[in-house]
């Protein structure tokens, strides 16, 4: 009976040390790729670096510069941010883009509501959305963000109906996802 459990006991140890070890096998991490409009963003970048890349995005590179939203977005363990081309900015009317952009409370705000904790595919969102349901994503900024489908499209919406659709997605960075909107949405304390 004791060299039965012996070997019982044994055995037990030899699964459970094969079990963890091969969690530790392979340290190295995959890097995801991916091209678009001639840029190619890294998995292994931060999203101000993969952003850096293209003309399109030079309002939101200059909203990056702030210091302190770079460090809220990037001690967020996994964050998806979707990324307002610089079209988006330019339909505001002349006056309000100005003073969007000049106050940098409000925008820096703005674009934490375009932030949700977690990685959050198209996919997941088209699922959740189907036959006309809409989902509530809740931000950085503690307010809800809407998704829902306009014409087989994922639409972003805000309380007063402002609405983004999401033209590009799935790209990863280092601590997460982003997906390219064109439009705008605010939090309810931006507008």
């Amino acid at each position: 009976m004791q060299y039965r459990n012996s070997i019982l006991l044994v055995g037990l140890f030899f699964v459970f040390a094969t079990m963890t070890a091969q969690k530790y096998q392979n340290k190295s991490e995959v890097e995801v790729k991916t091209e678009w409009n001639g840029a190619t963003f890294l998995s292994s970048k931060t999203f101000e670096e993969n952003i850096n890349e293209l003309d399109s995005f030079s309002i939101l590179n200059t909203i990056m510069e702030d210091k302190n939203l770079i460090e809220t977005l990037s001690t967020v363990e996994m964050v998806t941010i979707f990324a307002p081309l610089d079209t988006s900015f330019e339909s505001l009317k002349k006056e309000d883009r100005k003073n969007l952009l000049a106050d940098k409370n409000r925008i820096s705000n703005t674009i934490k509501y375009l932030a949700v904790p977690g990685r959050v595919d198209l996919v997941s969102m088209e699922k959740a959305v189907a036959n006309g349901r809409t989902m509530q994503l809740m931000t950085l900024n503690g307010e809800k963000l809407g998704v829902k489908l306009v014409n087989g499209k994922v639409v972003l919406f805000d309380a007063k109906n402002n609405s983004a659709e999401i033209t590009a997605s799935n790209f990863y960075h280092k601590n997460g996802l982003f997906h390219v909107i064109n439009g705008l949405v605010y939090p309810t304390s931006a507008k």
